[in-house]
């Protein structure tokens, strides 16, 4: 009976010890709790201001890019008088974008664009200059780059062009013009008197040498070829239509009539220009 009572008594003293032990762990694991809480919540915030703040910086990268290619659309397409020129494009993901252009050496632009805390900065070349609707040049004109028409072009008797012609239109030369370069034009290509091209012609339309005219390269046309007085083609002629020569006009190379391809693609210049050279972030 008394090792009965005092394993009772021994199992009292056990049962208070373990409640108490209990609410230690309780409280401990309450103090931790209240430790932990302050920095896990800090944390939280912080990720998700890291997530608005990427966010935000990355509309604004994207922003100042459109900005880039909106200047790098104006100085090809619609280039200006003046430089430096600066201009605004208005809630662009959210954000305004400041855009600047400065011409820092002939034909090569550097461009600024900012939105909120991003700017970009590039530089962009271009090799050509851009002439807005058909054109008329007079006598005497003198071009050393590239020239791109978005229209049809007149060229003046003893004009110089040292680059290739673009025209979107028909073209019309004349007396002692010389184009170091290659013509290529969407309509009709008519050159006369003692005109000189050292490169290729391509017409969409007919081609029609009269004159002494001399292209030292080949010859286009989807139509036909006609020339005649002492015209000659120093490369071959190809003619989706018929070839007509005279009794003082030559073709060197191949006559090829009925042609049906391939024709010369667009220049170069025309597809890949303006490129950006460099692209910085700040």
């Amino acid at each position: 009976m008394a090792n009965r009572k005092w394993i009772n008594r021994l199992g009292q003293v056990f049962h208070r010890d373990e409640q108490g032990m209990a609410m230690v762990m309780a409280l401990i694991a309450l103090a931790l709790g209240t430790l932990m809480i302050t920095p896990t919540l800090n944390h939280m915030v912080a990720g998700i201001k890291s997530v608005d703040i990427k966010e935000r910086r990355t509309g604004e990268f994207y922003a100042a890019d459109a900005g880039i290619e909106y200047a790098v659309w104006t100085v090809k397409n619609d280039p200006l008088a003046t430089y430096p020129y600066s201009d605004q494009i208005v809630d662009v993901n959210g954000d305004n974008v400041s855009i600047t252009i400065e011409n820092v050496v002939d034909r090569t632009f550097k461009i600024t664009s900012t939105a909120g805390g991003t700017t970009i900065e590039s530089y962009t070349s271009v090799d050509y200059e851009y002439y807005d609707g058909d054109q008329d040049w007079g006598q005497n004109t003198y071009i050393s780059v590239n020239a791109w028409i978005s229209g049809s072009l007149d060229l003046g008797q003893w004009s110089v062009i040292e680059g290739s012609l673009y025209i979107e239109g028909d073209f019309d030369g004349s007396q002692a013009d010389r184009i170091e370069g290659d013509v290529y034009a969407t309509g009709n290509v008519d050159l006369s008197q003692s005109l000189t091209v050292w490169g290729t012609v391509y017409s969409g339309g007919d081609i029609k040498l009269t004159q002494n005219v001399i292209v030292q390269g080949d010859v286009y046309a989807l139509g036909i070829i006609d020339i005649s007085q002492g015209c000659r083609i120093e490369g071959s002629a190809y003619a989706g239509g018929t070839i007509s020569t005279d009794y003082s006009s030559d073709i060197w190379g191949s006559a090829v009539e009925g042609y049906a391809g391939p024709w010369p693609g667009l220049p170069s210049w025309v597809i890949e220009y303006p490129k950006i050279t460099s692209y910085q972030i700040n």
